[in-house]
């Protein structure tokens, strides 16, 4: 099993409402010693995104935690948020093809040290052999789709783009939502008219981002692009306060449309 596999397999479980990009961090920050969450946290959430879909290799941050694993730590997180005799049974599922002794007794530890044996493999990889892969699996599915290298490199500007404005629109609603629960109501415009224009700006962008989808749609069909296209009229069609009243009523569809729109990275190896 790889880190990718692993993670897509953890994230079923542990994910919740976490983006991508934290979720992976989140794997990664709670298997090292605490002093080593800075360096961790400081890569960018692009690299970790390429870290979950396999187009990029884990081993820049696997050097530097390999000799400050804290595996206990790790195991603790697994507890807390899955610590019942159904969703143990569940997790052992998921992993007893890589531990086929795995059961509710161990299934902690035995996830742990699949992590821990990912994290040493990575660490010995020879340097240079991933992107020798990465480009035959790119090359492969230009093949496959029969997209243009011009339409790949538009297409990869305009969905990163989007990303990351999706990631500030994330984050600037839970600021207008704290500070809606310290005033005691939800109108972002006078909660703080700061953010509210912040929030108005990345909106409009999401909702022109639908146009260029609707393009790439046509030319090269694909369920991802439909269910992009079908959250961003659904979030232009409902009212720009209710989605904030409270905020994680739209955070939910925004943040399915950041994972979509990694899987359409992914699905196009693009990195």
């Amino acid at each position: 099993m790889n880190f990718s596999e692993f993670a897509k397999t953890l994230e079923k479980f542990y994910k919740s409402n976490l983006n991508q990009a934290k979720f992976i961090k989140n794997l990664f920050c709670n298997i090292a010693d605490d002093e080593l969450i800075s360096k961790i946290e400081g890569r960018s959430d692009q690299a970790f995104i390429q870290y979950y879909q396999g187009v990029r290799s884990i081993k820049p941050v696997a050097k530097v935690i390999q000799h400050d694993l804290n595996t206990n730590k790790f195991k603790k997180y697994l507890a807390q948020r899955e610590n019942n005799t159904n969703a143990k049974e569940k997790l052992c599922n998921a992993f007893k093809d890589c531990a086929p002794d795995i059961n509710i007794s161990n299934v902690f530890d035995k996830i742990t040290d699949i992590f821990v044996d990912i994290i040493n493999a990575a660490c010995n990889e020879p340097d240079g052999r991933r992107k020798k892969q990465d480009d035959e699996k790119r090359e492969s599915l230009f093949l496959k789709l029969n997209i243009t290298k011009e339409d790949i490199s538009e297409l990869k500007t305009l969905t990163r783009d989007m990303s990351n404005k999706i990631l500030v629109l994330l984050e600037t609603g839970r600021k207008i939502n704290d500070k809606a629960n310290e005033m005691g109501f939800y109108v972002p415009g006078i909660v703080n008219p700061g953010l509210y224009n912040e929030l108005d700006k990345n909106y409009k962008a999401l909702y022109a981002f639908k146009y260029d989808l609707q393009r790439y749609n046509s030319k090269y069909p694909n369920e991802l692009f439909d269910r992009a296209i079908e959250i961003v009229s659904q979030l232009k069609a409902k009212s720009f306060t209710e989605y904030y009243s409270p905020f994680f009523d739209s955070g939910s569809l925004i943040s399915e449309l950041q994972d979509i729109l990694n899987k359409i990275l992914d699905e196009l190896k693009i990195i």
